[in-house]
C-alpha cells in the first residue's frame, strides 16, 4: 500500500489545495504528467487539449489551472491523481517532486506520531509503505490529547524510531518482539502491523542519485562523495557543491548537519550511509597519497631486506594499506580530471568557515573603478572571450569591462581589478565559484562561433523567461513578441528598436523647458504619437515588475466573485489593447484606466497582500508618470472617488 493510503479523502483534498503552486512549479513540461492523467481517464480529452494548448505558452500556469479544476472532482479522482503524480516516470522527469513527496511523508509522520508504536507504527519512506495487515485507520481515543513539543510537533520515542528505520533483519525481529506481546494466557487486544521494509522499487545503486534540500534539487555523485565531505559532489544548475554548501543553498545551513538535511527519494543521506548505499570518508582519517606511498616503500624495503622487524608487519596490514593507496590514487585521478587543485580545495574549505557573502548565484554584481555591472556565470569563459558582464547599455567581456573603467592602463589586470562584493574575480576562480576555461577547451561555449558574439539577453526583459526572443538592435534587451509594448509581429522583418530606446532618444533630443507641464494640461492633451510613446513606455516599465502579473489578465475570469463587487473591471492587457487601437482620445483616458486598476484592487482586497501590491504599483505608476510627462505638483488631476 502506498503511503498515500494513510491519508483520508478530506486530507488529500486539502493537500491538493495547499500544494497547487508547488506542483505547478515542479511540472515544467506537460509530458508525461498530463498524458498519464489522460491515459488513466482522470481528465477528459477536451481538458487534455485545453491544458496542452495553454502549456505551450506557460506550462506552470496551465498545470495550476488544471489543479484548480481537479479540486472540484470526486474523492476517488483526487486519490488517483496523487497516486499518479508520484509514479516513477513522473519522479524521474520532475525531480522537484521529491521535496513535495518528502514533506507529505513528514506530515504523515507528525500526524500519526500521536499513536503508540504498537497501534500504528509509522516509517518514512521515499515511495511506499508496505504493511503486513490491512487495518482501516481509526481515530485513537488519545489522539486529541497527544503530547506536543514546544515546536508544535508530536514527540516520538527516538528509540522506537531508530529501530523502525533499521534495515538489519535482527533488529527488525527485535522490534517485532517488542510490538507483538507474548501469547500468554491473556490475548493481545490490539491489532498490530509488521514493520515495513525498504521498498523494492527504490533504486539507490546508481552512481548518480537525485537529492533535494529545502526548495532546491541536484544530482549526487556517489564516487565523489566517497572521497570526503569536502569534495564537490552535488551538481545543481551546472554548478558543483560540497554537501555543506548544498545544504546552505537550500536554506538549511543553520542545522550544520547535511546528512539529515539532504534527502534522496524521501530518505535522509544518513540512512543511505547507514545502509551502505553511500560511502563518505571522514576528513580526520584522510591521509595524503605521498604519506601512504612513503609508508609502503618503507615496509617493502624492510620485507625485502629480511629485517628483524619483518614479523611486525602482517599481510593483512599491508593489504589494508594497499587498498588505502589505491583509493587515494583514485581520488587524485578524479580531482585531476575535474581540473581542481589543492588550492581550490583549501579555498573551498576556507569559504565554508569564513565566507559571509553568497557567490552561488548565477548573477553576481561586479565593479571595476567607477564601472558597475552584473556578471552572468553561464556566459563566462575567459578574460577576453565570453561577453558575460551586463551593463546598462551592452554586454562586455571582463577585459572590455576593465578597459571602459577608469583604471590606469599600466595596472590593468582583470582578475585583480574586477571585484564582486568583497572578493576579486581571481579569488572566485580559485575557490571554484567561476570556471575559467582552458585555451584548448572544446566545450559548446568555446567552439560555438555565435556564442562570443552574442550581444543581447538570454531572457525576456518583461517576463524573465527564455524561448523565441526578438532582440533590440540598440540595447541588450530582448522580448517575446507579445511581452513588448506595443506587441510585435512574429514575422518582424525590419530591425527592432524597443520602446525603452525610443524613449531615451526622445528624452535626449527634446529641449527642456524652464517650466514643467501642469497636471491638468497633460490630462487634457490630445493623444499624439509622442504621448502614445510615453504611455507605452509607462506601461512597459510597469510590466517589467514581477508583481504586475497579478493585474495582467481580466480578474473576472480568474477571481471568484470579482464581478459581484467591481462594476467596471480594468486590467493591463486591456489598456495595452486600447493603446494599440488608438481608443484613447486624450492622455486623461489612459491615466484614468491605469488608476482604475489599482482603485479596483483596493476595493476588492481589504488588508491583505494584494492590497499592498496594488498600493506599491500605484505609487510606482504615479512617480513614473510625473517623470515621463515632466509634471509639476502645481495643479490637480481629477482623482477617483473611493
Amino acid at each position: 500500500m502506498s503511503f498515500l493510503g494513510y491519508f483520508t479523502d478530506a486530507e488529500l483534498r486539502q493537500k491538493l489545495v495547499t500544494n497547487k503552486v508547488d506542483i505547478s512549479i515542479a511540472i515544467h513540461k506537460v509530458f508525461p504528467f498530463l498524458h498519464g492523467l489522460r491515459d488513466k481517464l482522470l481528465i477528459t480529452k477536451e481538458k487534455f487539449d485545453e491544458i496542452s494548448n495553454k502549456g505551450k505558452q506557460d506550462c506552470s500556469k496551465a498545470v495550476y489551472s488544471l489543479l484548480e479544476w481537479l479540486e472540484d472532482s470526486g474523492s476517488s479522482t483526487i486519490r488517483k491523481f496523487w497516486c499518479n503524480l508520484f509514479q516513477d516516470y513522473n519522479l524521474q522527469e520532475y525531480p522537484k517532486l521529491y521535496p513535495l513527496q518528502a514533506s507529505l511523508i513528514e506530515d504523515l509522520g507528525e500526524d500519526r506520531g500521536k499513536y503508540e508504536p504498537a497501534t500504528v507504527p509509522v516509517v518514512k519512506t521515499g515511495l511506499s509503505i508496505k504493511t503486513g495487515l490491512s487495518v482501516k485507520r481509526k481515530k485513537h481515543p488519545d489522539e486529541e490529547c497527544a503530547h506536543h513539543s514546544a515546536s508544535g510537533r508530536t514527540q516520538k520515542n527516538s528509540r522506537d524510531q531508530s529501530l523502525e528505520c533499521s534495515k538489519d533483519p535482527s533488529r527488525k525481529e527485535c522490534v517485532n518482539w517488542q510490538l507483538m506481546k507474548k501469547e500468554d494466557d491473556k490475548p493481545n487486544v490490539r491489532k498490530t502491523r509488521k514493520l515495513p521494509s525498504l521498498p523494492d522499487k527504490v533504486d539507490f545503486d546508481s552512481n548518480e542519485l537525485p537529492v533535494s534540500c529545502g526548495g532546491i534539487t541536484g544530482i549526487l555523485d556517489k564516487k565523489r562523495l566517497a572521497l570526503g565531505s569536502k569534495t564537490a559532489c552535488i551538481k545543481s544548475e551546472t554548478v558543483w557543491y560540497t554537501p555543506s554548501q548544498f545544504e546552505a543553498k537550500g536554506g538549511r545551513g543553520k542545522s550544520k548537519n547535511w546528512k539529515l538535511s539532504i534527502r534522496c527519494k524521501g530518505y535522509q543521506l544518513s540512512k543511505l550511509i547507514e545502509w551502505k548505499y553511500l560511502l563518505c570518508q571522514s576528513p580526520s582519517k584522510t591521509r595524503t597519497v605521498k604519506a601512504v606511498c612513503t609508508k609502503l616503500k618503507k615496509r617493502k624495503t624492510l620485507i625485502e631486506s629480511n629485517s628483524s622487524d619483518e614479523s611486525s608487519f602482517s599481510e593483512s596490514e599491508l593489504e589494508s594499506d594497499m587498498e588505502e593507496h589505491v583509493g587515494l590514487m583514485k581520488k587524485f585521478a578524479i580531482q585531476h580530471e575535474d581540473g581542481s587543485s589543492n588550492e581550490h580545495r583549501k579555498g573551498t574549505e576556507a569559504e565554508d568557515t569564513e565566507g559571509k557573502d553568497d557567490f552561488f548565484s548565477n548573477e553576481l554584481p561586479v565593479t571595476c573603478g567607477s564601472m558597475t555591472g552584473v556578471l552572468h556565470k553561464c556566459r563566462f569563459i575567459t578574460g577576453i572571450n565570453g561577453k558575460c558582464i551586463r551593463t546598462e547599455t551592452k554586454w562586455l567581456t571582463p577585459s572590455e569591462f576593465e578597459k571602459m573603467s577608469d583604471v590606469r592602463k599600466d595596472i590593468r589586470y582583470w582578475k585583480r581589478n574586477i571585484r564582486c562584493k568583497s572578493e576579486t574575480l581571481g579569488k572566485l576562480i580559485q575557490r571554484g565559484y567561476l570556471k575559467l576555461h582552458k585555451p584548448d577547451c572544446l566545450c559548446e561555449k568555446c567552439t560555438s562561433p555565435d556564442f562570443d558574439s552574442q550581444e543581447n539577453d538570454d531572457e525576456c526583459t518583461v517576463c524573465d523567461d527564455g524561448g523565441d526572443l526578438i532582440c533590440c538592435d540598440e540595447c541588450p534587451r530582448a522580448y517575446h513578441y507579445l511581452c513588448h509594448v506595443p506587441s510585435l509581429s512574429p514575422n518582424l522583418s525590419e530591425s527592432l528598436v524597443c520602446t525603452f530606446c525610443k524613449m531615451d532618444k526622445l528624452s535626449a533630443n527634446k529641449t527642456r523647458a524652464n517650466v514643467s507641464n501642469s497636471e491638468f494640461g497633460v490630462y487634457q492633451s490630445t493623444m499624439t504619437p509622442k504621448y502614445i510613446l510615453k504611455c507605452e513606455y509607462i506601461l512597459l516599465h510597469l510590466s517589467c515588475k514581477t508583481e504586475c502579473v497579478v493585474f495582467d489578465k481580466n480578474p473576472c475570469d480568474i477571481v471568484a466573485g470579482y464581478a459581484d463587487i467591481i462594476e467596471d473591471p480594468m486590467w493591463l492587457c486591456r489598456v495595452k489593447e486600447k493603446l494599440a487601437k488608438n481608443e484613447y482620445q486624450n492622455v486623461g483616458g489612459f491615466i484614468d484606466d491605469m488608476r482604475l486598476i489599482f482603485h479596483n484592487c483596493a476595493r476588492f482586497n481589504q488588508d491583505n497582500e494584494f492590497e499592498a501590491i496594488g498600493r506599491k504599483l500605484s505609487d510606482e505608476f504615479e512617480e513614473v508618470m510625473m517623470q515621463v510627462f515632466d509634471i509639476s505638483n502645481n495643479l490637480y488631476i481629477p482623482q477617483m472617488d473611493d
